[in-house]
């Protein structure tokens, strides 16, 4: 509805106000099939990398904020996305929810914040007068604000990792990152003849030279598996070696070389064949976009209580 775009447009003018907020962009997005016809609200952390931060469920105001399926669709798309945070509107009354793990319901404790009711939008088109619409951009603002200011201020105790989420952000970032190191690779290689023959001894090397169709899409992904593993790999370690350090990168560092002091110290430990310097680790330059979706991965596997992972779970994750 017209209405979902304007939110749009508020969402983007605070975002643009706040770049501290480290928030990307909110757009409309294509509805999926769980979704009906109407477009998706969702603010991004990293557009390009598939990192949703809040979803929006939003209806007109005959629609009662209790209503159970208007919660229900709200959480559906909320994890489908993989937002964190969702928030189901009305356009009179608002509330703001933790997105539960797959499988659980909305407990009392997920809820985390609820706008009271306000007067003077009893039907859809009522936005359009000047005063309410600058009540509800008001209230878009205040619903931004105040999701950011939960993330910033999680609970010490780190969220519980439930497998399935967490596999299904392991492998959006695998797949974006997969993509930015392709088209780096392709745009570079076409002008350095080093790296084409440093790509193709690296694919004679693996074995897939002549059994792959594009090899550097396959060293693209050889170098997103293998930089992700090794930040997987660090926070299940630091479960059991308490002496590594928080993984933590300061603002201008480059990645992958922030990274190296961190994978030093695990080379104390052994894991020497994971973490030793590799020809695939300096092969193109990482681009921003990449930066961004590492530097976002790490900041949500750090939200995580590593203590509560168990072996197995850790396999299959693997």
């Amino acid at each position: 509805m017209e209405f979902q775009g304007q939110v749009v447009t508020w969402l983007n003018e605070n975002i643009s106000k706040h770049s501290g907020m480290g928030l990307d962009r909110a757009t409309q997005e294509k509805p999926r099939s769980s979704s009906g016809k109407r477009n998706d609200l969702v603010v991004w952390q990293s557009r390009v990398s598939l990192i949703a931060f809040l979803s929006f469920e939003l209806k007109t105001p005959d629609t009662p904020i209790s209503d159970a399926v208007f919660l229900a669709d709200a959480i559906e798309k909320a994890q489908q996305w993989g937002s964190p945070y969702f928030v189901i509107w009305n356009m009179q009354e608002v509330e703001l929810y933790s997105t539960p793990l797959w499988g659980s319901a909305v407990t009392q404790r997920d809820r985390l914040h609820h706008w009271p009711p306000s007067t003077g939008c009893d039907r859809l088109e009522d936005w359009l007068k000047p005063e309410v619409g600058a009540r509800l951009k008001r209230q878009a603002d205040e619903i931004l604000d105040e999701a950011w200011s939960r993330s910033i201020r999680k609970d010490s105790i780190g969220v519980v990792i439930d497998a399935e989420i967490f596999v299904t952000r392991l492998s959006t970032a695998i797949h974006g990152l997969r993509g930015l190191l392709h088209r780096e690779i392709t745009t570079t290689a076409q002008k350095s003849r080093p790296l084409r023959n440093a790509i193709k001894r690296i694919a004679v090397e693996q074995g897939f030279l002549g059994f792959v169709e594009d090899v550097d899409f396959a060293v693209a992904g050889q170098m997103g598996y293998r930089l992700i593993g090794q930040i997987l790999f660090y926070f299940a370690l630091r479960r059991k070696q308490v002496a590594l350090r928080p993984l933590s990168l300061s603002a201008g560092e480059q990645i992958p070389a922030a990274l190296h002091p961190y994978w030093e110290d695990v080379r104390r430990y052994d894991y020497d064949a994971l973490f030793k310097p590799h020809p695939l680790d300096s092969l193109v330059h990482i681009p921003q976009a990449g930066q961004l979706l590492i530097r976002t991965l790490i900041e949500q596997l750090s939200a995580y209580d590593w203590a509560s992972l168990t072996d197995d779970v850790l396999g299959s994750v693997f």
